[in-house]
């Protein structure tokens, strides 16, 4: 039975024991360091005129195949001086001029604020350029960078889980939108404008005609808005009322963090971005949003993540993307509206 390695070892037992450490050491320093102009010029020797495989070539200095086919394409049509290692210093060097530093120290010594203040005071330089500025001067220091690590859920099947969420379109005159959307899918179950702040009454007549069409959901997740919650240490809302009735558990979103409801927060700014930033009043908006919704539902392509197991303990997350009737398609055949 052969053991592992067995291929170096065959190479290596031809030569004296003092060779093979030379040999390790050698093959050591190249897995650890960047390639050097002459080591990239012999491996392209070796492929090109002693004809050894690229495959031993690449395994033995720890590369991919495809970096010595690179090295050898580039040696063929610039030539060996192509393989030198290039300079990665810019070509111009952008510094903050004097007077410029000065009137930030300036800004700092009369506003005494922080570097995204002084940049809208001053207008003519970022914020960081600022802070890099004051961080020079000794004025302020630098904080502990910490990466934010969002957390990312999706409920397994269609119906398990509603997100509801109240969007202002316009204070002068008012108009509201109140939106459900189906956390698995994206799919948009109910939507519709108020030209008044919707009530509870409001709410729970849209949810009940989702319901109609598409079938209750499990659960149903809002903020911490009047419609949805009683700030009140002895009362519970109408709206918790209801859906206990209906057998849903209402499920409320974190204080101030909007994350929480982020699909349906997504969907603001989608509706944002591509519906009312492209009408010319709120009438055309009224007469379009049905249609838009329609678009959303059953046209526009999504992004998101599918967590696929590759083995008991290890999660891998794989990014697809996917139109949300295709994930709600098990309900809409259920209830008739889409066939097969």
């Amino acid at each position: 039975m052969k053991t592992p390695g067995h291929e170096e070892y065959t190479v290596l037992k031809r030569y004296k024991h003092s060779d093979r450490k030379a040999y390790k050491s050698r093959r050591r320093q190249l897995l650890d360091q960047k390639p050097t102009f002459a080591q990239k010029k012999w491996a392209v020797k070796k492929v090109s005129k002693h004809k050894m495989k690229v495959e031993i070539i690449a395994e033995f200095m720890g590369k991919s195949k495809s970096t010595i086919f690179r090295w050898i394409k580039e040696a063929k049509e610039k030539g060996m001086e192509a393989l030198k290692p290039k300079s990665k210093r810019p070509h111009t060097i952008i510094s903050i001029s004097a007077e410029t530093v000065k009137e930030i120290l300036d800004a700092y010594e009369e506003h005494k604020c922080g570097s995204e203040k002084l940049a809208i005071i001053l207008g003519k330089v970022s914020h960081m350029t600022v802070y890099r500025v004051l961080v020079r001067f000794g004025i302020i220091s630098k904080g502990k960078l910490i990466r934010r690590r969002w957390r990312h859920f999706e409920r397994k099947h269609p119906n398990s889980m509603w997100q509801i969420d109240i969007k202002t379109v316009s204070q002068y005159p008012p108009v509201y939108t109140v939106t459900i959307l189906d956390d698995h899918s994206r799919f948009i179950t109910g939507c519709n404008y108020y030209n008044h702040v919707p009530t509870t009454d409001d709410v729970i007549k849209l949810i009940k005609k989702a319901i109609n069409i598409y079938g209750p959901p499990r659960e149903i997740l809002t903020d911490h808005g009047a419609q949805f919650y009683a700030n009140r240490e002895d009362g519970v809302s109408s709206f918790d009322l209801w859906l206990y009735e209906k057998r849903i558990k209402h499920i409320l979103a974190g204080v101030r963090k909007p994350t929480t409801i982020g699909k349906v927060e997504r969907w603001h700014r989608t509706m944002k971005d591509e519906l009312i930033s492209r009408v010319q009043d709120l009438k055309e908006f009224k007469m379009k949003l049905k249609d838009f919704v329609k678009y959303y539902n059953f046209k526009r392509p999504h992004f998101g993540y599918e967590r696929t197991e590759i083995s008991k303990d290890v999660w891998k997350r794989k990014k697809i993307h996917f139109i949300p009737a295709f994930r709600y398609r098990d309900i809409l055949m259920k209830r008739g509206i889409l066939s097969e």
